[in-house]
């Protein structure tokens, strides 16, 4: 064979090694049912504790009617902080 003749038979080789079909690794389905859902609310807790320290989170309503940082902690009414303004 010659260089050339030898190129194109590899050439024709690699051709129909890539039609044949190669097993993958199969994929098995999932154990666990599912459903569709059309709509989902997250409700969260507008507190939260842990070891060293606590976290007051304000609504969106309470953040926009505040007119400066004082006025929002007032609306969070956090039980432990007395604010007295001057």
């Amino acid at each position: 064979m010659t260089e050339k003749t030898q190129k194109a038979f590899w050439g024709v080789m690699m051709c129909l090694i890539g039609m044949l079909p190669i097993k993958g690794v199969s994929q098995t389905r999932d154990s666990l049912s599912t459903i569709e859902m059309k709509e989902v609310v997250v409700k969260a807790r507008m507190h939260r504790t842990d070891a060293s320290s606590s976290t007051f989170t304000p609504t969106a309503r309470q953040k926009t009617s505040a007119q400066n940082a004082i006025d929002l902690l007032k609306q969070l009414a956090i039980p432990q902080m007395s604010l007295f303004e001057k």
